[in-house]
């Protein structure tokens, strides 16, 4: 037990899955409170602070939400009340936010600038794989296959591609705004629809009798961990919403074995590596016979991964606290500073800046 050492949890946020994180934050905090002092942190709509011990319970998230409000600075948490009350030293931050701020390197970066460890991917990560564009050519030019796209910021751009294509708001998750389109005339009204989401969509060719295969990678110590490589069944040409997350529609996973399975978990850990990542995150996949082409990187996954790693809620909690040990390595991998000391001297000349 480590009850003196306090964890924060993150999770809400100002995008279109905040009901899911709220899942995956109370979820992951009553796992890890079994070990640490846990403090649940709701992000509302905009992205403001708050916390209740109510919150380790979905039933505190109906359509009032009540909270105390917080704010972190100096590595610590500071609690807004009647009183202000001093603050609480964060041993790390684990960021369960799907979507948005939270998990395009915003919430990364405050933390970072707040000296509050942080068990999650960091911001250049969080904010290359947040944009479904950045992460097709990403992956490209590490010589990872993708699918061809083309990218569509008007209702006015017209794919160089072979129809059906399939419409993604470039930077929104859970499959929300994507459309298959299946012809020109169709092409109008469902890039409309699309770009009502975001402001750029990225457009790519429908890959008939795929299959879909997810992975997941977390680093403990100096070792990058990768799961089995599993297959999604998705009932729908495109795997919905729905499929996600309602109950109903849950279907039993099954692992991907062979030379296509490994070739999934190298480029997992391929893309994982080399892009300095940290925290857990879940890459995807299509396949079309033995070919595999790289489709997107969750680097907030739902319930962070559980189910892809194990199906045991104790393993599941020795995964979330290696994340947040290792966040506790990181800040120790620092190189030797610099200390140019202009600021001290009488005189100054630039030959390209100021002079005085």
């Amino acid at each position: 037990m480590q009850k003196n050492k306090t964890v924060v949890v993150f999770f809400g946020g100002d995008s279109y899955e905040r009901e899911v994180s709220v899942i995956t934050g109370v979820f992951c905090a009553n796992l890890l409170k079994e070990r640490y002092r846990v403090i649940p942190v709701y992000l509302n709509e905009d992205n403001g602070f708050s916390t209740s011990d109510r919150f380790f319970s979905l039933s505190a998230f109906g359509k009032e939400i009540e909270g105390k409000r917080v704010s972190f600075a100096f590595g610590e948490m500071f609690v807004f009340g009647k009183s202000f009350k001093r603050g609480e030293k964060i041993y790390a931050a684990l960021n369960c936010c799907h979507g948005g701020a939270g998990e395009d390197g915003s919430l990364s970066g405050y933390c970072a600038l707040c000296g509050i460890p942080f068990a999650s991917p960091p911001v250049p990560s969080s904010a290359i794989f947040m944009d479904k564009v950045y992460t097709k050519y990403l992956a490209l030019s590490l010589g990872i296959p993708t699918l061809k796209f083309f990218v569509a910021r008007r209702e006015e751009d017209i794919p160089n591609l072979s129809f059906p294509v399939v419409c993604k708001p470039a930077r929104l998750g859970s499959s929300i705004g994507i459309q298959r389109v299946e012809n020109q005339g169709e092409w109008e009204q469902k890039i409309s629809s699309a770009l009502a989401f975001d402001d750029k969509v990225l457009v790519e060719e429908y890959l008939l009798n795929k299959r879909e295969a997810t992975c997941a990678a977390y680093r403990k110590g100096d070792e990058i961990v990768v799961s089995p490589a599993v297959e999604s069944f998705a009932g729908e040409e495109i795997y919905s919403f729905a499929e996600k997350y309602d109950p109903a529609q849950k279907r039993e996973r099954t692992e991907i074995s062979g030379a296509v399975g490994e070739r999934i978990r190298d480029c997992t850990r391929t893309l994982y590596a080399q892009t300095d990542c940290t925290g857990l995150v879940r890459a995807d996949f299509f396949i079309a016979g033995e070919e595999v082409y790289f489709n997107e990187m969750n680097t907030v996954p739902g319930s962070l991964g559980y189910g892809l790693f194990t199906e045991r809620l104790t393993e599941q909690r020795e995964i979330l606290c290696d994340l947040v040990e290792q966040a506790r390595l990181l800040p120790q991998r620092q190189k030797a500073q610099f200390m140019a000391d202009i600021l001290n001297k009488k005189e100054y000349s630039g030959s390209t800046s100021c002079k005085f």
